[in-house]
C-alpha cells in the first residue's frame, strides 16, 4: 500500500512538472521579459542603478548597467531615471529584441549641493522629500523661510513680518540644519535672531526646498531634528544663449512693493547669472484695524559663474550681497537699523570618473554679517538710548565622495568643516534715573559685551552606507564623528565670576539605521533608527545677561553645557492611488540633556534689578525628556481643475526629569487648502486651525495660548 503511494505521488509530481514545462514559455511570453544595458550618450559607460519603470513594475540596473525583469501585458512604454541623468520614455515597440536592449540616456548638466532624492534606491534619503517647489509658487515670499510654511509638521517662528525662522516639531534654530546648495551655512548675529539663514538669500531664486526629518542622514553635518536643503535655481537645463526675467508684486495691507530681475547667458563651455530683487513693505493693519510694527526695506543681488571644462565637470563661482534698511519687529524689543551680508563660494564637482568611483565634490565658503539695531522708535528711548553693534563670521567646507565598493552597494565618504566667530557690544546712553524717572544732570554710558569674543569650531568625518538587495528593499547606515572646540576671548568680569573659563572640547558621534521598502511605484514604507547629537551653540554658552524677545528674563550663558542627543524612530507611509495620496509620519524621540533655559534664583537681574522678573533665566542640561507625535497629509484631484491638500500634525514633549512639558513645542494643528486652477487664472481658499496649548513648561515661565482660525482666499492671473 505504501508503496502503491509513493508511485501515485511520483506520476502526480512528474506530471505537475511535465505541466509547468509546457505553460511557462507561454506564460512569460505573456509577461514579456526583458533585458538589457544602461549607457551613457556622450561616455558610452554603463550607467549603474537606473530605475526603469514598467507599468506598476520596477526595475533597477545593477552596478555594471545591466538590467532584467518581467513586463507587465498591455504595458506600451517604459521610463529610465537615474540621477545625474535625463528622464527619458522609450515606446516598448522601439527595441527589435526585448532580451538585448540598450537604453541610452543623456547626462545632466552637473548640479551641486542636491540632497539626491531620487526613486533610485542607490540615492534614496530616509525619510526625505522636496517640500517646495518654484514652479508651484503662487504667492509672493517675503524669506526663505516663507516657503515652507503649510508643511506637516514645519511651523515659523515670527518676530514681524520678516526674518521667519522654520520650526519642525519643536526642534528650532540650531536644532535643525539650514544649508544652501547643500553647502553654505549662515549664522546670525543678533541675540534677538532678527536674522536667521533664511533672511540672506533671494527666496525667489530657491528652485526647491529638500528635508530630511530627523538625524537619519550624516552627510549634511550634526543632525539633531532635521535638514533643510534650499536648492538655488540652475541655469543647466536652458537652451544655449541669454535668458532673464522681471517679476514684480503689490500688496495692497501693508503698501508692499516687491520686485525681481534676472539675466543669465548659457554657453558650451560657461553659464554666468545676474541676479536682483528688492522689497519695500510699510507697517500693515490687523483685521481689528490696529497698526502692527513690520516695515522693511530689503535688497539682494548674487553673481553665480560657472565653467565646464570637459562634460561631466563643473566649477562654480558664487558672489551675493543683502542689504536690509529699517526693519520693525513687533515681537522684539528693539528695530534693526540694518543688517548686511556678504557671500563668496567656490565649487568643484566631477562625475563618473570611474566604474567605482561615481563622482567626487568639493566646495568652500564664507560670510560676513554685520547687524545694528536699536530702540529709537520704542517708547523707553526717552529714558535711554540703546544702539546694539554686532557681526559673525562662519567659514566652512566639504570634501564627498562617492563610490561603489561592493555590487548593489554605494557609499558617500567625507569631511566637512565649520567656524564661527561672533563680537558686539551694546552701547547704552542713559538719560533718565530709571527708578524715579528724573532727568539726569549729565547722562551716564555704558557699555555691554554681549558676544565676549566668542567662537566655535566644528570638523567632521562620515560615512553613509547604502545597500540595495533587491530593487524594491533599501538599507541605509550612517555613522559620523565630530570635533567640537568653543572659546571665549573677551569675557566681561561678571561672567568671567560666574564659571572657570577655558577652552572647550567635545567629541561627538551620531549614526543611523533604517530600510526603505517600496512596495510597487505607488507605495513606500520607511523605517529608521537615528542618532543625533547637537553640541551647545555660542548663544547658549557666553550670552550674558540680555534679554531675547518678548521674554522679560535675562538670558546667561552655561559654558559647561553637555551637548544634547535625540535617539528617533520614525515609521513612514507614502500611498498614491490615480486621484488620490495619503503620507503619514510617526516618530518617538528620546532626548538627553536636552538644552533649554531655566530661571535661577541664584542668578539675580543686572540691569534694572529693582523690576520684576528679580532673577535671570541660565542655559542648563536637561537629563531626559522626550517628544513623539504624528504628521498626516492626505491629497485629491477631484477634477481636473479642482484639488485639496488636507494636513494635521502633533506633537507631545514631556521633561520628564523636571516633570513638566518641553518648552517651545507647538500645538495641534489641522488645515485645509482647496485650490481651483485654470490654464490662465487660480483661485483658493485656505483655512488653519490651530489648537489651544496649555501644555506649557513652567520654568520657562510660558502662557497658555488660545485657539484661533485663520482663513486665506488668494487668486490670480498667469
Amino acid at each position: 500500500m505504501k508503496s502503491k503511494n509513493i508511485q501515485m505521488n511520483y506520476k502526480t509530481y512528474l506530471l505537475f512538472k511535465i505541466l509547468i514545462f509546457i505553460t511557462l514559455p507561454f506564460i512569460l511570453n505573456a509577461q514579456k521579459q526583458i533585458s538589457g544595458i544602461i549607457q551613457s550618450e556622450k561616455s558610452g559607460k554603463m550607467v549603474p542603478y537606473a530605475v526603469i519603470k514598467a507599468g506598476d513594475q520596477m526595475m533597477v540596473a545593477d552596478g555594471s548597467g545591466h538590467f532584467s525583469g518581467i513586463l507587465p501585458d498591455k504595458t506600451d512604454e517604459i521610463s529610465v531615471e537615474c540621477l545625474g541623468y535625463e528622464t527619458k520614455s522609450f515606446a516598448v515597440s522601439e527595441f527589435k529584441d526585448l532580451q538585448a536592449m540598450v537604453i541610452i540616456l543623456h547626462p545632466d548638466p552637473v548640479v551641486f549641493g542636491q540632497i539626491l532624492i531620487s526613486e533610485s534606491p542607490g540615492y534614496k534619503v530616509s525619510h526625505s522629500q522636496v517640500v517646495f517647489d518654484r514652479s508651484k509658487m503662487v504667492v509672493q515670499p517675503l524669506d526663505a523661510g516663507d516657503l515652507i510654511r503649510g508643511v506637516p509638521g514645519f511651523g515659523v517662528m515670527k518676530r514681524g513680518a520678516y526674518a521667519l525662522e522654520p520650526v519642525f516639531r519643536g526642534f528650532n534654530q540650531e536644532q535643525i540644519n539650514i544649508l544652501f546648495d547643500g553647502l553654505v551655512q549662515y549664522n546670525h548675529a543678533c541675540p534677538n535672531r532678527m536674522d536667521p539663514a533664511t533672511t540672506h538669500i533671494i527666496p525667489e531664486e530657491i528652485g526647491k526646498v529638500e528635508i530630511v526629518r530627523g538625524p537619519f542622514s550624516v552627510r549634511y553635518g550634526p543632525v539633531m531634528g532635521a535638514v533643510l536643503n534650499f536648492q538655488t535655481e540652475n541655469l543647466g537645463k536652458c537652451e544655449n544663449g541669454w535668458n532673464g526675467s522681471v517679476e514684480t508684486a503689490y500688496e495692497t495691507n501693508s503698501q508692499g512693493k516687491s520686485g525681481r530681475a534676472y539675466l543669465g547667458y548659457k554657453g558650451n563651455k560657461f553659464d554666468i547669472y545676474f541676479n536682483g530683487a528688492i522689497k519695500d513693505y510699510e507697517n500693515y493693519k490687523s483685521g481689528a484695524g490696529d497698526t502692527i510694527s513690520s516695515s522693511f526695506n530689503k535688497k539682494d543681488y548674487g553673481v553665480k559663474l560657472s565653467y565646464n571644462p570637459t562634460s561631466n565637470q563643473r566649477i562654480q563661482l558664487v558672489w551675493k550681497q543683502a542689504f536690509l534698511k529699517d526693519a520693525k519687529y513687533a515681537g522684539l524689543p528693539m528695530d534693526a537699523r540694518s543688517d548686511d551680508s556678504d557671500m563668496a563660494s567656490i565649487s568643484y564637482r566631477i562625475d563618473q570618473l570611474s566604474k567605482r568611483i561615481l563622482s567626487l565634490e568639493a566646495g568652500i565658503f564664507g560670510n560676513q554679517m554685520d547687524h545694528i539695531m536699536d530702540n529709537f522708535d520704542r517708547p523707553n528711548f526717552a529714558m535711554v538710548e540703546a544702539v546694539s553693534t554686532v557681526f559673525a563670521d562662519t567659514y566652512g567646507g566639504k570634501v564627498e565622495l562617492s563610490v561603489v565598493p561592493a555590487k548593489n552597494t554605494l557609499s558617500f565618504i567625507g569631511f566637512d568643516h565649520r567656524s564661527l566667530f561672533r563680537d558686539g557690544a551694546r552701547d547704552r546712553h542713559v538719560k533718565k534715573n530709571m527708578m524715579t524717572g528724573a532727568d539726569l544732570p549729565v547722562p551716564v554710558d555704558f557699555v555691554d559685551k554681549i558676544w565676549q569674543k566668542s567662537q566655535l569650531q566644528s570638523s567632521g568625518i562620515f560615512l553613509e552606507n547604502k545597500y540595495f538587495p533587491t530593487s524594491q528593499l533599501t538599507f541605509n547606515l550612517g555613522l559620523r564623528a565630530d570635533r567640537v572646540t568653543a572659546q571665549i576671548n573677551d569675557p566681561a568680569e561678571d561672567f568671567a565670576a560666574l564659571y572657570t573659563l577655558e577652552d572647550k572640547s567635545e567629541f561627538n558621534f551620531s549614526g543611523n539605521l533604517s530600510v526603505s521598502y517600496q512596495a510597487n511605484k505607488n507605495t513606500v514604507f520607511q523605517f529608521g533608527l537615528g542618532r543625533g547629537v547637537r553640541s551647545a551653540t555660542i548663544d547658549e554658552r557666553y550670552v550674558n545677561h540680555f534679554a531675547v524677545g518678548k521674554d522679560p528674563y535675562e538670558l546667561v550663558g552655561n559654558p559647561d553645557l553637555k551637548p544634547e542627543v535625540n535617539y528617533q524612530a520614525e515609521l513612514s507611509l507614502q500611498k498614491k492611488w490615480q486621484h488620490f495620496g495619503l503620507e503619514a509620519n510617526v516618530f518617538y524621540s528620546m532626548l538627553q540633556n536636552l538644552i533649554t533655559a531655566a530661571v535661577d534664583a541664584t542668578l539675580p537681574r543686572k540691569y534694572s534689578p529693582w523690576m520684576e522678573p528679580k532673577f535671570a533665566k541660565r542655559f542648563v542640561n536637561v537629563d531626559e525628556a522626550f517628544k513623539t507625535g504624528f504628521e498626516l497629509n492626505a491629497f485629491a484631484e477631484v477634477t481636473s481643475d479642482l484639488s485639496l491638500n488636507w494636513n494635521y500634525m502633533y506633537t507631545y514633549a514631556q521633561n520628564v526629569t523636571w516633570d513638566e512639558p518641553v518648552s517651545r513645542i507647538p500645538p495641534m494643528e489641522t488645515g485645509l487648502l482647496i485650490k481651483y486652477e485654470k490654464p490662465v487664472w487660480w483661485a483658493s481658499v485656505q483655512g488653519r486651525y490651530v489648537f489651544e496649548q496649555n501644555r506649557t513648561a513652567v520654568s520657562f515661565g510660558e502662557i497658555p495660548s488660545e485657539d484661533f482660525l485663520l482663513i486665506h482666499l488668494r487668486a490670480g492671473v498667469k
